[in-house]
């Protein structure tokens, strides 16, 4: 069985796959679809084990996700939603020979990889006192609840002072960008962490991108582009998130120019959106007009 943690893991995995011809993949997440396509391009018979209702539940609109899905789907993968795993079978040897689910099918495999999300290592802050709650607790300056003690990346919550749930991000942009606020704070300049969240996800030959965060209840337009689609999430007339998948990089411009956009709160006009017609380089000149000064 194996994790996708670090470079370690992942030579590991990927002396698996040299001789695997049957893999499944627990958990339909952005490192669970990522290992199922590199595996299928290789030519191994994957399945994908999902619990939520649909892939990339966390992360992507339905729409984006039933995309993706139908992506590996032509691939060739069986991709599982609604049931997880129950038992990983063993021969006597201790060798892997499948994965039972939930209802008592059996998916026949030779290796298992487990992606269903991360844990923040929590102890040492916990140790030291301070303050946490699913990630260590800090505000935009990067500051923890004690002021001199400073953190950043995937263990961190970023909460303004009041607020709550704040948000934990799990990217390396994030992780980054944190770690310069923190260090720009220890040496007395004045920053902050209010970056819109953004990340991406490369699968075969297409390409996932997600700007910002939609909240429950956010109105969601789905907009068809060339080789694929762009689905704008709205509270009123504001955008708050974009998220699309493309066959090619084609998406990233537009999704990138939603970035300012939902930073600045400015307010979008949906009929001149949909008057673009699908074309992303127009989509992406009337994001970057919303936030010019008139």
């Amino acid at each position: 069985m194996y994790y996708l943690r670090d470079a370690t893991d992942a030579a590991a995995l990927c002396a698996a796959l040299e001789d695997a011809r049957r893999l499944v993949v627990v958990g339909g997440g952005v490192i669970g679809l990522e290992v199922a396509a590199a595996a299928a391009t290789r030519g191994v018979e994957v399945v994908v084990l999902e619990a939520a209702p649909r892939v990339l539940s966390r992360g992507v609109p339905a729409a984006v996700s039933r995309w993706i899905q139908r992506l590996h789907e032509s691939h060739g993968v069986v991709v599982c939603t609604s049931i997880g795993p129950a038992a990983v079978l063993r021969s006597e040897g201790g060798a892997v020979t499948g994965v039972q689910l939930a209802d008592g099918t059996v998916a026949p495999a030779d290796a298992v990889v487990v992606g269903v999300g991360i844990v923040p290592r929590d102890g040492l802050a916990r140790a030291a006192g301070l303050a946490v709650d699913d990630g260590i607790l800090i505000d935009p300056s990067g500051r923890t609840s004690q002021p001199n003690v400073f953190a950043a990346g995937d263990a961190v919550r970023t909460r303004d002072p009041g607020e709550t749930p704040g948000i934990r991000l799990e990217s390396f942009t994030a992780a980054g960008r944190q770690g310069e606020v923190a260090a720009h704070t220890v040496l007395g300049e004045d920053d902050a962490f209010t970056d819109v969240p953004w990340w991406w996800s490369d699968q075969y030959d297409a390409t996932v991108q997600a700007m910002g965060t939609a909240p429950a209840g956010a109105l969601q337009e789905a907009l068809d582009v060339p080789s694929g689609l762009i689905v704008l999430s709205m509270i009123g007339d504001r955008l708050v998130a974009a998220c699309g998948a493309t066959h090619g990089p084609g998406i990233a411009r537009a999704v990138r120019a939603a970035g300012p956009v939902i930073a600045a709160k400015a307010r979008l006009d949906l009929d001149a959106v949909h008057a673009t017609a699908g074309d992303l380089a127009g989509l992406a000149a009337l994001l970057r007009a919303a936030v010019r000064p008139h």
